[in-house]
């Protein structure tokens, strides 16, 4: 039931109409306009051709051409809709891509999910929604052991709601971001400190310095793209 869930096939969209080769650059532009999007799909009636970004579009001085004489090189961007959401999230890091377009099984375009739609989905993700407090720990990675942190959650009654490991760069050491389901961290802080864990901020209610967009690079780090 989770591996369903986070496949791509769960997150299509399909209220774009990608672009076709008779269409002409100018409406293609006027597209990405309207839909605030630096990316459109290039269809030759029902073979999917690859991305056209708005920077190659601009390059054309002739508006006026159908994209069929245009000279265009489409981005070969695409991921198959039977794909875990972790490879989407890999093309979306690596990238930067405003839409990623999804093929069928039989390599048919079959709809696109948007990196905005993804930043949404991940705020979701990391339950940034409920309200919680956030603990923050620096540790040695070899020291890094998930059962004695949540046993010792559990001895206080605390749930984790989320859970994040970011490797510091060039080091051992990592972080380890916890929301929890209370906001009163002051004895978790004392307790955690008892136990020799580094605790390096706490944030006692929900109003947390991080946006969607932050919220987007911790999990990017939190998988390792």
């Amino acid at each position: 039931m989770f591996a369903n869930a986070m496949r791509v096939e769960d997150y299509l969209q399909t209220d774009l109409l990608p672009l076709q080769l008779n269409q002409r650059v100018d409406f293609a532009l006027g597209m990405m306009d309207d839909m605030k999007i630096s990316h459109l799909p290039l269809l030759n009636g029902d073979i999917f051709l690859g991305l056209v970004s708005e920077e190659q579009l601009n390059d054309i001085e002739d508006e006026t051409l159908v994209l069929s004489e245009a000279h265009l090189f489409p981005l070969t961007i695409f991921i198959g809709s039977d794909r875990s959401i972790h490879d989407l999230l890999h093309i979306f890091a690596k990238s930067d891509y405003s839409i990623v377009p999804v093929l069928s099984a039989d390599g048919l375009y079959a709809g696109y999910v948007s990196a905005s739609q993804m930043c949404k989905e991940l705020a979701k993700i990391l339950q940034a929604d409920k309200a919680g407090g956030v603990l923050i720990f620096e540790m040695a990675k070899k020291n890094y052991h998930l059962s004695e942190i949540a046993h010792l959650l559990e001895a206080e009654d605390v749930r984790i709601l989320n859970l994040l490991t970011i490797p510091l760069a060039d080091s051992e050491e990592m972080q380890v971001i916890i929301k929890l389901d209370t906001l009163d961290l002051s004895r978790l802080v004392k307790t955690f400190s008892r136990f020799e864990y580094k605790v390096k901020a706490s944030q006692y209610d929900d109003s947390l310095d991080l946006n969607q967009g932050d919220r987007y690079e911790l999990l990017m780090k939190y998988l390792n793209f």
